[in-house]
């Protein structure tokens, strides 16, 4: 089963809002702006969405293999990291340096997942 277009281009019509306004966020500081910081997660939120019902069709459709499924279910996980350290460095606390690298870092981890399991998707 082929993805459709349409959700192939929403995710990463998404995928490149949620980094342009990333940068945009690191770059003005805090506070952050509060519609650009909405705008943000929604897009991230709506993008992690699409993916899971991309590769949950793909699974009805044509049971995946374990490699797919794992590389799957590493994108969830790599996202919803980036989506809870993103959260926790938008507050007004002080938190370990940890949080900042982990939120840096998971979003390109969460592109390669997800582009390994495109390659591994029938």
């Amino acid at each position: 089963m082929v993805i459709a277009p349409q959700t192939m281009l929403g995710t990463a019509a998404l995928l490149v809002a949620v980094f342009v306004l990333g940068f945009w966020l690191r770059r003005s500081g805090k506070p952050y702006s509060g519609p650009v910081m909405m705008v943000h997660k929604l897009a991230s939120l709506a993008a992690l969405i699409l993916f899971i019902l991309a590769v949950y069709r793909i699974h009805k459709a044509t049971p995946l293999e374990t490699s797919a499924l794992a590389a799957a279910v590493l994108t969830v996980v790599f996202f919803v990291a980036a989506i809870i350290s993103g959260g926790l460095i938008s507050i007004d606390k002080a938190l370990p340096p940890a949080v900042k690298v982990l939120h840096r870092v998971n979003p390109f981890l969460s592109l390669l997942a997800i582009a390994v399991t495109l390659y591994l998707l029938p």
